[in-house]
């Protein structure tokens, strides 16, 4: 996302899905839906298989406001 978008977008898109996930916690707990928050993860390999390099991706996804 921050290498074809403008930091700003990118932190516009991680404001914009905090806000969803808020949302839906909300939503759930005004309706009794049973949930849970946890972590994700996102695994990412070359076309060749290979691991994608996530140390590279880490800086970006900092500055755009993400841990």
């Amino acid at each position: 996302m921050v290498r074809t978008n403008p930091l700003g977008v990118a932190r516009q898109y991680v404001e914009a899905s905090r806000e969803g996930q808020a949302w839906l916690r909300r939503y759930c707990e005004e309706h009794d839906v049973d949930h849970r928050a946890g972590h994700a993860t996102t695994y990412a390999t070359t076309r060749l298989g290979e691991p994608a390099g996530a140390r590279r991706s880490s800086p970006p996804r900092a500055r755009a406001g993400l841990p």
